[in-house]
C-alpha cells in the first residue's frame, strides 16, 4: 500500500494526472526532480549553446596542450589559469552521497524494483530540498566569491603598482595573447619565465577566476528564476486536458495544476527578493553582457 501511494504521488507531481496519456504514457525521465540551475535550451537559458561551446572549446584546448608538452606547465593545476575555468563546485552532486549509507543497509534484502523506487524517492527529496534552499545557497556562494575577489584584487594591485606601467602593458599583451590561443602563443607561465612576471600573471589570473565565478553564479541564478517561471507556465497549460468525460474529476485535476503553478511563481518571486541586491553587490568587474539583456534578476514577472 505504501509503495503504491508513493508511486502515485510521484506521478501526480510529474503532471501525469493532467496528461491525456496518463501514467502508461510516462516517458523516461519524466519524474526526475530537475535542477533549475542546469542550462536547458529554450527553458531557462537562451545562451545555453554559447556557454556550452565556450566551455567545451576551452576544455579541448587544455587537453590538447597537456597531451604533447607537459614541460610547458610548471604546475599540474596550470589549466585553472585559462579563461572559463573558475573554481566551480564540480563535486557538489557527490556531497550528499555519504548520507545515503543507511539506504544500502535498509534495502539490501529488497528486490531491484523496490530498491530503485526507494532510491528515487530519497534522491528526489534531497534535490527538492536543495531547490527550496537555493536562495540561501547562492547568497553564500556569492559572498565567498566577492570576498575572495576583493582579496586578490588587492594582491594584484600591490604587484602591479610595483612595476613600470610600460612593463605591465607588455605583460598584459603577452598574457592576453596566451589566453586567446594557449596552444600556439608563448606561455607566460613557462619554466623560463622571470619570477616577477610569474607572480604578476598568477595574481591577475586569480582575480579573473573569481570575477568569472561571480559571472557564472549570476548566470545560474538567472536560470533558476527562469526555470521556475517556465514550469509555472507549463502547469498553467495543463488544466482542461484530462477527465473530459468525468466532470467530477476535472475540478480536482485543474486545481492541482494551478496550485503547482502558484508554487513555482512563488519560488521565482522568492529568489528575486532574496537576490534583488546582488547586481549592485557584485558590480565591480562583472560583465553585464552575460545576462544577455535578461532582466529576470531584478524584475518581478509575477502577474
Amino acid at each position: 500500500m505504501v509503495k503504491t501511494w508513493c508511486h502515485i504521488k510521484v506521478m501526480k507531481r510529474a503532471g501525469r494526472g493532467n496528461d491525456p496519456g496518463g501514467i502508461p504514457a510516462t516517458p523516461p525521465g519524466a519524474c526526475v526532480v530537475e535542477c533549475p540551475a542546469c542550462p536547458r535550451l529554450d527553458v531557462n537559458s537562451s545562451a545555453y549553446q554559447y556557454w556550452k561551446n565556450i566551455l567545451l572549446a576551452k576544455s579541448s584546448q587544455v587537453e590538447d596542450t597537456f597531451g604533447d608538452n607537459d614541460k610547458e606547465y610548471p604546475s599540474p593545476c596550470a589549466h585553472s589559469l585559462l579563461n572559463f575555468f573558475s573554481p566551480t563546485d564540480a563535486e557538489d552532486p557527490e556531497l550528499d552521497l555519504a548520507s545515503f549509507g543507511s539506504l544500502a543497509l535498509n534495502s539490501k534484502e529488497t528486490g531491484l524494483g523496490p530498491r530503485h523506487h526507494t532510491s528515487d524517492d530519497i534522491f528526489g527529496d534531497r534535490m527538492w530540498h536543495k531547490i527550496t534552499t537555493m536562495p540561501t545557497i547562492f547568497l553564500s556562494q556569492i559572498e565567498v566569491a566577492v570576498h575572495e575577489r576583493t582579496i586578490h584584487r588587492a594582491t594584484f594591485k600591490k604587484v602591479n603598482d610595483s612595476i613600470d606601467s610600460k612593463q605591465a602593458a607588455m605583460w598584459s599583451t603577452l598574457i592576453t595573447a596566451w589566453e586567446a590561443d594557449p596552444k600556439h602563443a608563448p606561455n607566460p607561465y613557462g619554466v623560463e619565465t622571470e619570477p616577477l612576471l610569474l607572480e604578476w600573471c598568477n595574481a591577475r589570473a586569480r582575480v579573473k577566476r573569481w570575477d568569472e565565478q561571480i559571472q557564472l553564479l549570476l548566470e545560474e541564478m538567472r536560470r533558476v528564476i527562469m526555470f521556475h517561471m517556465r514550469k509555472a507556465e507549463w502547469w498553467e497549460d495543463q488544466p482542461g486536458r484530462t477527465f473530459l468525460e468525468h466532470p467530477q474529476y476535472v475540478e480536482g485535476a485543474n486545481a492541482y495544476a494551478y496550485r503547482q503553478a502558484a508554487i513555482r511563481r512563488a519560488m521565482a518571486s522568492g529568489c528575486r527578493r532574496s537576490w534583488g541586491f546582488i547586481a549592485s553587490y557584485v558590480a565591480p568587474g562583472v560583465d553585464e553582457e552575460l545576462s544577455d539583456g535578461d532582466d529576470s534578476l531584478g524584475a518581478d514577472h509575477t502577474p
